[in-house]
């Protein structure tokens, strides 16, 4: 089953304002160009359950979750959906939902911008992807303090990693460019570039079996005070006399706890 909501205008519903559910979300579906605004804080704007539709270009405000999506879902979110003044933006639960989340202005809304929690458990595994995104702001933690996911529970195993690496300069804007550090490392072996500097915007993970260099001169400046390393498998930081590795916060002015250090646990060397 597929279907096209496209340019119009929903209000006063009860509990969502488009719901599309298991079997009715084939990527043939579109929800596209709506202004959807339930004026008061309740309800959905539009909740996808276990489906994969296309959500292009809507602006949703003035519900409780703007976008709610739960169970085995895959939905494409992109085109300059405005996401604002409700009280969650993306909202993700149960299950394991893997959106994909670019292109679009999420901002201002009360509770969190992005929401990712209760998911199956092994979700700490799991990177969703909401690069280049307008957040109201490109101050990287201010954006971060208003996203929930693994980065805020390091130890949790029901919550990805929320990848906001790249966000816009503005509406419709240019990404800031960055060499970007979040969640679990995938490669087996990973080794930064020499002098660089890499803006670590939530927990990094170094698996068991895995390892991270990370040569002199490079610098890591970590945005946000839950924000650290966790090694599980093999660190080496190779700094040496008058070229050191620079492990610091990404604020300014810096200050002390602005970061959560480097921390190794059973099994690390």
């Amino acid at each position: 089953v597929t279907a096209t909501v496209r340019n119009n205008t929903l209000r006063y519903f009860l509990n969502n304002g488009v719901y599309v559910s298991a079997g009715a979300g084939a990527a043939a579906t579109v929800i596209q160009g709506n202004s959807i605004d339930n004026l008061n804080d309740t309800g959905d704007c539009i909740e996808i359950a276990a489906a994969s539709p296309q959500v292009v270009g809507n602006t949703l405000m003035n519900c409780s979750r703007a976008l709610f999506i739960n169970g085995a879902a895959a939905p494409v979110v992109n085109g300059n959906n405005v996401l604002t003044s409700n009280v969650n933006g993306v909202y993700l639960s149960t299950a394991s939902p893997q959106p994909v989340v670019t292109g679009n202005q999420i901002y201002g809304n009360t509770s969190t911008n992005f929401f990712a929690d209760a998911y199956a458990t092994g979700a700490q595994n799991l990177i969703i992807d909401a690069t280049g995104n307008w957040w109201g702001t490109t101050d990287l933690t201010a954006i971060g303090a208003t996203i929930t996911d693994l980065s805020d529970a390091y130890t949790a195993t029901d919550r990805p990693t929320v990848n906001y690496s790249g966000p816009l300069v503005g509406p419709l804007g240019a990404a800031v460019p960055g060499n970007y550090l979040i969640g679990p490392l995938s490669a087996t072996t990973t080794t930064l570039t020499a002098g660089a500097t890499y803006e670590v915007i939530g927990v990094v993970f170094v698996g068991a079996g895995k390892s991270l260099t990370i040569p002199a001169g490079a610098t890591l400046r970590f945005h946000g005070t839950p924000n650290r390393l966790v090694i599980d498998g093999a660190l080496s930081i190779q700094g040496v006399s008058g070229n050191p590795v620079t492990l610091t916060t990404g604020r300014n002015p810096a200050a002390r706890g602005q970061w959560s250090g480097v921390l190794f646990r059973n099994g690390s060397t």
